[in-house]
């Protein structure tokens, strides 16, 4: 039985996180990722004092519901400049919610999560949303070429959020991967989530479609097959 969710896109960062962290091009919803932690909850696979990682931790993002929900959130991002924002992040956070009776607590680190074992210890929960390639950032071949028309003028903007590499350029970054190597990359983070996890324990990955040469691709249901072919 699936159950249908309403209105987790009705909220924003507005007033919750550093300007420039805006330009990260792939940022959870606020709504949702509140959503997918209370869901935890109900279902008895998270209390106080559990451990969440996300492998793809970007701005930190899904850091503040955890401490909310009194979680210790782990975050690991290859991405030096992203890890620097969501360390901002991370300490406005802090100074505004610390004194929140059991406020949890959060962390993000530099590292490659291919070697996410040998990074961070057991987690109870893993919770993430794994990148495109970069070419599949957005949702349709017009909008991609907008964008690397902007990006090839310094100080572009869209929507106001200044444009510079993207997802970046890191060695080993995923979103610049495509094909077989994009998807051999991305089952050797998969392993390593698996790994980290109890026997029973789950992992939440935030995915949807998208659409490339005018057809849609089933990036969801690949993601699926791939969490099934590991275990």
């Amino acid at each position: 039985k699936a159950d249908q969710w309403n209105g987790c896109y009705d909220s924003g960062w507005q007033g919750e996180i550093t300007s420039e962290s805006f330009s990260h091009p792939a940022k959870f919803s606020r709504a949702l990722i509140r959503r997918i932690y209370e869901h935890t909850f109900v279902e008895g696979w998270m209390v106080p004092g559990d451990t969440v990682i996300d492998p793809f931790g970007g701005v930190a993002l899904g850091a503040l519901d955890a401490m909310w929900k009194g979680l210790n959130w782990v975050g690991v991002e290859l991405e030096p400049k992203f890890v620097a924002l969501g360390e901002q992040n991370l300490a406005f956070w802090q100074r505004k919610y610390g004194s929140k009776e059991r406020w949890g607590s959060a962390r993000i680190i530099q590292g490659d999560s291919r070697k996410l074992a040998e990074i961070v210890g057991a987690a109870d929960l893993i919770c993430s949303s794994p990148p495109y390639s970069e070419r599949h950032a957005y949702s349709d071949d017009r909008t991609i070429q907008a964008v690397e028309k902007l990006k090839s003028k310094p100080g572009s903007k869209i929507g106001g959020v200044r444009i510079h590499d993207n997802v970046g350029s890191s060695f080993g970054q995923l979103a610049q991967e495509s094909g077989d190597t994009f998807w051999s990359a991305a089952r050797l983070i998969v392993e390593q989530c698996y790994q980290l996890l109890p026997s029973g324990g789950h992992a939440c990955w935030v995915v949807k479609d998208f659409v490339r040469n005018k057809q849609r691709v089933d990036f969801t249901g690949d993601w699926r097959r791939l969490c099934e072919a590991v275990g």
